[in-house]
């Protein structure tokens, strides 16, 4: 019997910006948002990557935490019969290297 292994995380880890959602070999119609706020500007913009069937999608701004000083929040949803249905959120801070892992 295998479990079910869901592995979504957010990283703010110096270097870049991301909110990934995977299970290795088992591909699903699921999405990752991902909003980025540097902290010292207030500066905000977020990555949809739109439902994608998969076994991995991920919203990566590579590159973008070498600034340092951002706050990442990911949100992780599956598709439904007739929506989107979330299943976890997950949250970094100022280098951070990962939250949900």
């Amino acid at each position: 019997m295998q479990a079910f292994i869901k592995l979504p995380f957010t990283a703010a880890n110096c270097l870049n910006n991301e909110s990934i959602t995977w299970w290795k070999g088992h591909p699903y119609n699921w999405k990752v948002v991902s909003i980025h706020k540097h902290i010292p500007s207030n500066q905000a913009h977020h990555l949809d990557t739109g439902f994608n069937i998969n076994d991995r999608v991920a919203a990566i701004c590579w590159g973008e935490g070498v600034r340092g000083g951002f706050a990442v929040w990911g949100y992780h949803y599956l598709r439904g019969y007739h929506d989107s249905v979330p299943f976890d959120s997950t949250y970094a801070e100022s280098c951070n290297i990962i939250d949900g892992w």
